[in-house]
């Protein structure tokens, strides 16, 4: 084979695998299959296990020690660490539940975010009545 029709073969190959990766069609995301439930509690068990670490950087960024709905600038991005960090990590996956938390984690972010704010002013409301 002469080293032209070499090189015009693999470029052939190589853009048909790229073009074949971005025409395939992605599975269909969708949370309402038999493990969105169980996906919904692992994340509420990592909120209910972190709020205590959750409540302070809260109050370190600025939140009212009252709690509140409102995410100081700051604290959005503990959030965004604690979700990385305990909601995404390796214990979702050994528990067969990685792809559903994911899944979770992508399509209800906003419900995250006030799943821990809602936890941190319960928690903020019980310490000060403590």
């Amino acid at each position: 084979m002469m080293p032209e029709a070499a090189v015009a073969l693999a470029t052939f190959v190589i853009v048909l695998l790229v073009l074949r990766r971005w025409t395939r069609e992605e599975p269909e995301v969708d949370l309402d299959h038999e493990d969105a439930g169980a996906a919904r509690r692992f994340i509420e068990a990592q909120v209910e296990e972190h709020i205590e670490a959750l409540a302070e950087r809260y109050l370190e960024a600025g939140g009212p020690e009252s709690g509140g709905d409102e995410v100081p600038g700051a604290f959005a991005q503990d959030i965004e660490h604690f979700i990385a960090t305990y909601v995404t990590r390796d214990s979702a996956d050994t528990l067969g539940l990685g792809g559903a938390v994911r899944c979770a984690v992508t399509l209800e972010r906003e419900r995250i975010y006030a799943l821990v704010l809602a936890r941190i002013q319960v928690h903020l409301t019980a310490r000060r009545a403590a």
